[in-house]
């Protein structure tokens, strides 16, 4: 059997590539210890050093995610040996100072910038986009806390949050799209660490006693370089919504930081569970920062979108994306994970700005929007027992059955030609086995579930399902909501009268307590 000459590797070949990954380790950590600052020569070295590495790094990648499809044609045992020795011990023998590197460089050019710095961050922020998540995580760089951020998140994560958050305000594009790319595989590791708090809190819930419900704020980091930008953003307010406004040369960098900020804040909701989801989006609305990102995103935006890619994903992000396109993205994740934020802003706009949100939304996202929620529904179908879905894209529409012991419900939801803006609509086209009142509540429910959650078809009829569930299992509802499940703490009701014995959701009593300024039950009027 003959071999390509392509594809032969030899020992003599084996051996050069050790050597190589043995030179770049070498290189690195003796960069890592000078003062690349100060030497020109040595910024000469960095930049090879950092290219190489990010080669290598590159093609031992392929190697061990490709296989036999590799861009790279290898033999099996190159393969492997690469694979092997790579995960061992060369990757965190280059990432490891290599990160710390860039961070220190990145950090001094965000405060004393200078244009020829540009020529030596680019290699290095292009190598150390290839870092995996596991291994920023195990980061050795220096401590960096603040007194301000209470959040649940281990200290070693704040750290590497609050050294990289600071460098999507970078002056170089490269360092921003580095910074980005290693804080989006953070994200996923923000909300597993914040969802044990809330699991913890939820437990305690059934004391009795009722306190306000704590909001969870997001990343500290990425927060503060939000708010660093918004101050000379809110001087677009000059302008109408729709009125696209330049922005200065000197602020386009802060204003791309303040946008990859919020596209990956919409990822960490994204990737939250529903409970986690529910305390973030009360926190927006709280700081109506959706409000004020929207206000600012309708003067950035173009009137006519003519970049295709920025709507064709979920999250789509291109390197060195111009602001308007850019802009129209971050608007894209804000429509399809934050509907109900956006559409109680849009609500809150004079005719003029809301004719024109709607105009604008009907024209450039709403049919994707629509094709990927429908999709989303039909793919959520294996997950949800008892329910028999049917997608039809071509007339905006989904078809539920559901089924359980002697109850069986058709469902019909049209969503609006200007989805997610307009009102979703639910008919019923068959139901057996339930009373016409209490399936008037049910459907009012199921309504209330589509039209103000912060989720898609698929998760609302998974919560309206859980409430069917539970009632038809006998659990008794929240006498203040006439819901077993709560729509945001997904909560049972726990808090139960010591007069007439029934139980209420913890936040729906606080509410109570808090609207009426009393401490008396709704119901029988007695002291809780």
């Amino acid at each position: 059997m003959s071999t390509s000459p392509s594809t032969l590797i030899t020992a003599r070949e084996l051996a050069a590539a050790d050597l190589t990954l043995c030179a770049v380790v070498e290189w690195v950590h003796f960069l890592c210890e000078a003062d690349v600052w100060a030497c020109p020569g040595r910024r000469a070295l960095l930049v090879a050093v950092t290219t190489l590495a990010g080669s290598v790094a590159w093609i031992c990648s392929q190697t061990s995610e490709a296989g036999d499809s590799a861009k790279v044609e290898v033999t099996s045992t190159f393969r492997d040996k690469a694979e092997s020795e790579w995960k061992e011990f060369f990757c965190e023998a280059v990432f490891t100072p290599l990160l710390g590197l860039f961070v220190q460089l990145s950090t001094r050019e965000l405060r004393q910038p200078s244009a020829h710095w540009a020529a030596v961050l680019s290699p290095l922020a292009s190598a150390i986009r290839l870092c995996p998540p596991t291994q920023v995580l195990m980061h050795q760089l220096p401590a960096r806390l603040t007194v301000s951020d209470t959040s649940p998140l281990p200290d070693s994560l704040k750290t590497v949050l609050n050294h990289l958050g600071p460098l999507l305000r970078s002056p170089h594009a490269h360092v921003q799209d580095a910074a980005f790319t290693l804080l989006w595989g953070l994200t996923s590791e923000i909300a597993i660490h914040q969802l044990t708090k809330e699991e913890e809190e939820s437990k305690e819930d059934d004391s009795g006693k009722e306190e306000e419900e704590e909001l969870s704020c997001p990343p500290e980091a990425l927060i503060e370089c939000i708010d660093g930008a918004s101050h000379f953003l809110d001087g677009l307010m000059v302008a109408g919504v729709g009125e696209q406004q330049e922005v200065d040369v000197g602020e386009v960098t802060l204003t791309r930081g303040y946008l990859l900020s919020w596209m990956l804040l919409l990822h960490v909701f994204k990737v939250a569970p529903n409970l986690l989801r529910a305390k973030y989006a009360a926190y927006y609305k709280k700081q109506e920062s959706v409000n004020h990102l929207l206000d600012h995103l309708f003067r950035l935006m173009p009137p006519r979108v003519d970049d295709q890619a920025a709507l064709g994903g979920d999250f789509y992000v291109r390197d060195h994306q111009d602001l308007p396109s850019l802009a129209v993205s971050v608007y894209s994740a804000c429509l399809l994970r934050l509907p109900a934020l956006v559409r109680q802003w849009w609500a809150d706009q004079d005719r003029k700005s809301a004719n024109y949100v709607d105009k604008f939304t009907l024209a450039n996202l709403s049919q994707s929007l629509i094709v990927q929620q429908i999709r989303m529904s039909f793919q959520g179908e294996d997950q949800l027992e008892g329910f028999s879905i049917q997608a039809r894209p071509q007339v905006r529409e989904v078809t539920a059955v559901y089924e359980m012991a002697e109850v069986s419900v058709t469902l019909c939801i049209t969503l609006p030609e200007n989805f997610p803006l307009g009102r979703v609509s639910v008919t019923c086209d068959k139901v057996v086995g339930v009373a016409s009142s209490t399936w008037d509540r049910w459907l009012m429910q199921l309504m209330i579930f589509l039209q103000h959650q912060n989720g898609n078809i698929e998760e609302g009829l998974r919560l309206w399902k859980g409430n069917i569930d539970k009632k038809l299992q006998g659990i008794e509802e929240c006498m203040i909501c006439f819901s077993v499940i709560h729509g945001t703490s997904f909560q049972l009701p726990r808090i139960r009268c010591r007069t007439c014995k029934k139980k209420f959701h913890s936040s729906c009593l606080y509410r109570w307590f808090n609207t009426s300024q009393k401490s008396t039950c709704p119901l029988c009027r007695e002291i809780f």
